[in-house]
């Protein structure tokens, strides 16, 4: 991490951080039409360079593809946009207002339990895990080693959070009140046949589905599919 500036101390620094993801969690639920406070607030308090390698980070911009930000300062995550974490794969953190509104479908409550599968370096993990509070708990599965690694790692003071090295569709998986898997391939059915239990029935949504459906938000589910 560069310096302060001469006559900025960490604590104003990380002051403004805090103001920054305060603006950021506003505008990433306006642009994703939630209006949750719940997931607002998990937002704001979340750091998201802590989910990612040190910058300069990779960005995703329309029609030029990843651009390096100029420096490690965290001001540049701080937008509703793509960071690749293995950008050679297409591997990103994904688009905020997107993970929100996808979030937001699951209806996540204190106390339950959540499985994410394609869990990444762990920050919409995090996310969960805010809004199941240590009540509850959340499994997170990544099938790329070094991800995994990193998201146990990023996660690992997050006690009623487990990261799982593994393929989604085959791991045995807990009871767990909502399924919500990212990067899927194959059917949905694959997953939900290895969850042992849910609480209430669930109806699937797949990316296609909430691309062309967008008011099928207003329907109940509690299975996820991006």
């Amino acid at each position: 991490m560069k310096q302060n500036q001469p006559g900025t101390s960490q604590s104003t620094r990380d002051s403004d951080l805090a103001i920054l993801r305060r603006a950021y969690a506003k505008q990433i639920m306006f642009a994703a039409g939630v209006t949750d406070p719940r997931i607002e607030a998990a937002f704001a308090n979340l750091r998201r360079e802590a989910f990612l390698q040190p910058g300069p980070w990779p960005i995703m911009q329309p029609m030029r593809g990843y651009r390096m930000t100029p420096d490690d300062n965290p001001v540049y995550l701080y937008q509703d946009v793509l960071v690749g974490i293995v950008p050679e794969k297409g591997l990103n953190n994904g688009q905020p207002s997107f993970l929100i509104f996808l979030i937001s479908l699951g209806r996540p409550r204190e106390g339950e339990r959540i499985v994410h599968i394609g869990a990444g370096q762990g920050y919409y993990t995090a996310v969960m895990s805010e809004l199941v509070g240590t009540a509850g708990h959340v499994t997170a599965i990544e099938y790329e080693h070094d991800l995994a690694m990193r998201a146990t790692a990023n996660l690992s003071e997050f006690s009623h959070v487990r990261v799982l090295e593994g393929d989604g569709t085959t791991m045995p998986l807990d009871f767990c009140d909502v399924m919500y898997v990212q990067c899927w391939r194959g059917s949905p059915d694959e997953y939900l046949a290895g969850c042992a239990e849910r609480r209430r029935p669930s109806r699937v949504a797949t990316d296609d589905e909430l691309h062309d459906r967008p008011g099928a938000c207003h329907d109940p589910r509690r299975d996820i599919f991006d």
